[in-house]
This record gives C-alpha cells, structure tokens and sequence, in this order.
C-alpha cells in the first residue's frame, strides 16, 4: 500500500491517506484532512498500515506541536480474531513509538466496539461518566480496555458532557439506535 497526500483544492487542503486496499475498500483506510492554509501545519505522515497512520500537528496560534493516530478497527462482527489481535498490538507499538518523543499524542478512531456505562466503577480513570455508553461491554471493547490501561490512557469523549443526540457517532441501520464507536483517546 502507498500512502497519498492530495491536494484536494489547490487551497491548501490536503488529504493524508493511508491508501486502502482497492480489492478491500471498506475495511481498510485511514486519513487526516488538514486545512495548510490555517493556523496548523501538518508534517511527519506516516502509514503504519491500511488502519492505522500518524502525523504530527503544528498549531502556529499556540506554538504546540501533538501527535494524532488514526485508526480504524476490525468490526465486531469480524471473525477473523488474529487480525483483531493484530491491530491492537500495532497500534500499541504505535503508541509506544510515538511517546519516544514526548510529545502528546490523540489517538481518533472508529474502534467498533462498545463500552458499558458500569466500566467506569472499574476504570474510573479510563472511562468517565458524562456520556450515556451500553448496557454491556462488547469484546473489541475489553481489547480497547487493556489497550487502556497497559498504556495509561484515557477515554476522553466520556469525560466531556453533551446532549445525549450529540455524542452518538454511529447510528445502526436497521434499530436505528445511536451508539459511540468513534472515540478520542
């Protein structure tokens, strides 16, 4: 797979891509649209594979400099568990990586998975409490967990209050019920 930067608009709006897989299309990929003309500057792309890449942003306001991951999982109804296993310890190792140059990292990802309101009497400093999650956890969110709490991170998206319609990120086609895949580590 090649990684891809395109110029979107000849504005300064440019696509970072990790190159799906064309045979492989909807489980694979992963990109970053940044706007070069704003107040940021991207730099240091990297594809680490179809579903997990990096790159370093420059906020020229604050003078700060972060490292994002994005990431893709393996769905939930995937049986393929060795991918499952794959990507966690990728996107470990990723981590791992990026910390080497002490700068903060977010990790934005779809994980497919789902995490349960109780965790947070378990973790309460993996998982808060102000968003409404599931009534259970799912597997790929026991992996996400472990991910958690071998690494010291945070779930920040159930630290910050929103209306309840405001922090669905997945809405399933057929129940229509609303559930947060997509999360912010």
């Amino acid at each position: 797979m090649t990684s891809k930067i395109i110029d979107m608009d000849n504005n300064g709006l440019n696509f970072y891509n990790s190159n799906p897989d064309i045979n492989d299309y909807r489980n694979t990929g992963v990109g970053f649209l940044v706007n070069d003309q704003s107040m940021i500057t991207a730099t240091d792309f990297e594809e680490v594979d179809g579903r997990i890449a990096t790159i370093k942003i420059h906020s020229k306001a604050t003078k700060q400099t972060i490292n994002l991951i994005g990431c893709y999982a393996p769905t939930e109804s995937s049986n393929d568990e060795v991918s499952k296993e794959k990507f966690y310890l990728k996107l470990k190792d990723t981590i791992k990586k990026l910390k080497l140059n002490k700068l903060p990292i977010l990790i934005l990802g779809d994980y497919n998975c789902r995490l349960s309101q109780d965790l947070h009497t378990y973790y309460p400093n993996i998982i808060g409490k102000a968003i409404k999650l599931e009534t259970e956890t799912s597997e790929n969110g026991m992996k996400l967990i472990n991910l958690c709490k071998t690494l010291n991170l945070r779930v920040m998206n159930s630290f910050t209050t929103k209306p309840e319609h405001r922090t669905h990120t997945w809405v399933h086609p057929k129940t229509q019920m609303g559930h947060v895949i997509d999360l912010v580590i």
